[in-house]
C-alpha cells in the first residue's frame, strides 16, 4: 500500500473528518515536493527542519501551538 493510501486508510479508521483528511494530505504532498519527491522515511531531522524553517521564514507562516507535538512526530513517516 502507498504512503497516501495509508494516510487515507488510517485517518478514515480514525474517523477524521474529511476536510481533515484533505489538509494532512495537501500538506504531506507539499513537505515530499518541498524535498525533491524522496519518501518522507528517508527523509531525517534536518529536513525537517529544513521544510519548518522554509515555512516560518519564506512563507511567514505559524503553526497553532496545538501542532507542535504532531509536527515533531510524523505519524505516517514509517
Amino acid at each position: 500500500m502507498k504512503l497516501m493510501e495509508r494516510v487515507k486508510a488510517t485517518m478514515r479508521a480514525k474517523r477524521y473528518s474529511l476536510s481533515t483528511e484533505k489538509t494532512y494530505c495537501y500538506w504531506i504532498r507539499f513537505y515530499i515536493r518541498f524535498n525533491n519527491l524522496r519518501h518522507p522515511a528517508t527523509l531525517a531531522g534536518h529536513e525537517v527542519r529544513q521544510f519548518l524553517e522554509y515555512l516560518t521564514i519564506e512563507r511567514q507562516w505559524q503553526p497553532p501551538p496545538n501542532t507542535w507535538y504532531s509536527i515533531k512526530r510524523p505519524a505516517f513517516s514509517r
